[in-house]
């Protein structure tokens, strides 16, 4: 299980997720999906929010740090860490993660203009989908637009606020989260 720790304007506020914890689009598609639609369509009412969330999302300056020690500098469009890997739908966003590991993962996916997004695509459904799993390569490609990392710790700043989202639910905005691993927290069966 993973930890988020959220700064939020009132204070921190700590949110255990089993699944995917995030920044970009994946908050945005959280926000725009209509809940009546969801109702009715489940997991389908976030591709309907798919293009909204795009348009709302623009590029973000990220400031990645383990244990207050700087490790990089992102521009990008999405920040994703997860346990599970694979979306309803069969999307397969993070290739390595495995909720018994002890470690999360990460995703960094900062496609610009079509190529970029094109690049961003063969990734996702060639590199980390159906070569991965016809080669049985053990870890998760990265390309120049979808960047793949394991951690069992990471702390993210952001310049600017940004909408957070937690196991598919929006917790705030925030311009700081602090993320780490509870190995064993939950057993999986």
């Amino acid at each position: 299980m993973g930890w988020v720790e959220v700064t939020l304007p009132q204070g921190m506020n700590r949110e255990p997720f089993v699944v995917m914890a995030g920044f970009g689009i994946d908050a945005h598609m959280i926000t725009e999906t209509n809940d009546d639609l969801k109702d009715k369509a489940g997991w389908l009412a976030y591709v309907e929010s798919l293009g909204r969330a795009v348009s709302a999302s623009d590029v973000m300056e990220i400031n990645l740090s383990r244990g207050g020690e700087p490790i990089g500098h992102e521009s990008a469009h999405t920040l994703i860490v997860g346990n599970c890997g694979t979306l309803q739908g069969g999307i397969t966003l993070l290739p390595d993660a495995d909720p018994t590991d002890g470690e999360l993962d990460v995703l960094i996916l900062k496609a610009e203009g079509v190529a970029g997004w094109l690049d961003t695509m063969k990734n996702m459904v060639w590199d980390n989908g159906l070569r991965k799993m016809m080669a049985k390569d053990e870890s998760a490609q990265s390309s120049e637009s979808a960047v793949h990392q394991r951690i069992s710790s990471l702390t993210i700043e952001l310049e600017q606020p940004r909408i957070v989202e937690v196991d598919g639910d929006e917790v705030g905005e925030t311009n700081r989260i602090d993320v780490t691993i509870k190995p064993a927290a939950l057993r999986v069966r």
